[in-house]
């Protein structure tokens, strides 16, 4: 009942929601791995004390990989009506998530604006993607 009630607002909110998320992973993580240091986002390696990283390359190839590139990719197939398309939503969400709280828990901080805002998109592409239909392409006409 839930999922059919939001199902018209899925396309156009996950689009979203996967944009602003690809785009800033993409930029975020792309300078991370510029520059692991952090300063060019002003961040300091203070915050990576309890994690098992000494800077922020992995974290931000990680960042552009899991959060930049997927994230686009889903919007592609999102846009394009892909074979699962809503499933690529729906893991993206997940892998938002996650991410947020390997985040939450390496850091030993929780930033109230930033994580509540990243848990809120992880929360609504999971929802939204699971509201779109499951499609699948018939391949059987390909070899007659």
């Amino acid at each position: 009942m839930i999922l059919e009630s939001v199902r018209p607002y899925a396309r156009p909110v996950g689009a979203a929601i996967l944009s602003v998320n690809g785009i800033g992973a993409l930029i975020g993580g792309g300078l991370l791995m510029y520059n692991p240091s952090g300063k060019m986002l002003g961040l300091s390696t203070d915050l990576l004390a309890y994690s098992p990283f000494e800077d922020y390359f992995i974290p931000g190839f990680t960042l552009f990989i899991c959060n930049g590139l997927l994230s686009i990719i889903a919007l592609w197939n999102l846009w394009k009506k892909e074979e699962n398309y809503g499933q690529w939503m729906t893991m993206q969400g997940l892998v938002l998530g996650v991410w947020i709280l390997c985040q939450i828990i390496m850091i030993r901080k929780f930033f109230p604006p930033m994580h509540i805002t990243f848990i809120l998109m992880a929360f609504m592409l999971t929802i939204f993607g699971m509201a779109l239909p499951v499609t699948r392409r018939s391949h059987r006409h390909r070899f007659e």
